[in-house]
């Protein structure tokens, strides 16, 4: 729970009280940090502590730049991506 932004936790604590694994509508949306509607039934919001980002991106780097180990792109618009 380090990892997630505060709103996160506070989104899905009802959910996680009930133990109902498929009962989505106990996630309270309105309490998702920066919630956006990217398309029809596609929301994006903030689910990571940004100092958890900055750990990822940085393993992540080291991991392309360091280890010697074949690093495959899931595309060439994906910089950061690793598969």
């Amino acid at each position: 729970s380090r990892w997630l932004e505060p709103g996160v936790l506070e989104a899905l604590a009802e959910y996680r009280k009930s133990g109902k694994a498929r009962d989505f509508s106990l996630v309270d949306i309105d309490s998702l940090p920066d919630v956006r509607v990217e398309a029809p039934g596609v929301v994006s919001f903030k689910l990571l502590r940004p100092e958890i980002c900055r750990k990822l991106l940085e393993e992540a780097r080291h991991f392309s730049e360091e280890s010697g180990l074949p690093v495959n792109r899931p595309n060439s618009m994906n910089r950061d991506g690793m598969i």
